[in-house]
């Protein structure tokens, strides 16, 4: 019991005797839960103390930052997979908060769409390094890399440590672009064009030069004007 009983009456059987009183006390029996994490800097423990018999104790385990709570172990065996666990105290008991690493994916993909190629995506452990590099297919150059819209990089490797899911974008841009990045608008018409190929711009241009896409010049003419037509009626079909 928990409290302490009164008991009257007692006498040897037989005999006649003097009634006394006889109090009989009883202690509470408590018992020490203790908690540990594993890893040491997996997580934090709280509930953890001494506890009379029969009383509850509850247990919460908090993952630290890059890992993921597991279970609750006690003697090897799994007692739990919440976070936040109950029980009943009737001896005392070591328990284990288990945690492991959290995984994360690094993905990596090419604008504009097969571009080039990209190396070094996949699941990384909390912490560890990740290096991407994406390799430009013929007639393209590299520009940047981005994450979530913000350029991160302007080198083709890129070395960082992973903390959390991301989603990288190499952008690169066709080298067979018909205008430069210069600001002026180029529409080119017909295409393909068998007889006449018209060039219009939004700004004067002083000369006009046309290459074949493996590099080749195969017309130059002089413009200081918006729009020129050329006869390509001698160019090799497909040029």
């Amino acid at each position: 019991g928990y409290e302490h009983y009164e008991i009257s009456n007692f006498c040897k059987p037989g005999a006649y005797s003097r009634l006394r009183t006889l109090v009989a006390n009883f202690s509470l029996i408590s018992y020490d839960i203790t908690a540990t994490s594993d890893p040491v800097d997996g997580g934090t423990i709280t509930g953890a103390g001494t506890y009379n018999h029969f009383f509850t104790c509850t247990l919460t385990a908090t993952a630290s930052e890059g890992y993921s709570f597991v279970n609750w172990t006690k003697d090897g065996v799994v007692m739990s997979t919440n976070a936040s666990y109950s029980f009943m105290v009737t001896e005392n008991a070591a328990y284990v908060a288990n945690f492991t690493k959290s995984i994360f994916n690094i993905t990596a993909t090419t604008d504009p769409e097969g571009s080039g190629d990209i190396e070094g995506a996949g699941s990384f452990l909390y912490g560890e390094t990740c290096t991407l590099t994406v390799t430009p297919h013929d007639d393209y150059k590299f520009i940047n890399w981005t994450l979530n819209d913000q350029v991160v990089s302007e080198e083709e490797s890129i070395t960082f440590v992973v903390t959390a899911d991301a989603a990288y974008i190499a952008h690169l841009e066709s080298t067979e672009d018909v205008a430069e990045q210069t600001g002026i608008s180029v529409s080119v018409y017909p295409n393909p064009a068998k007889e006449k190929l018209t060039i219009e711009t939004s700004e004067l241009v002083k000369m006009y030069e046309i290459y074949t896409i493996n590099g080749v010049l195969v017309s130059k003419q002089r413009g200081g004007t918006d729009k020129i037509e050329i006869n390509v009626e001698s160019f090799a079909a497909g040029t």
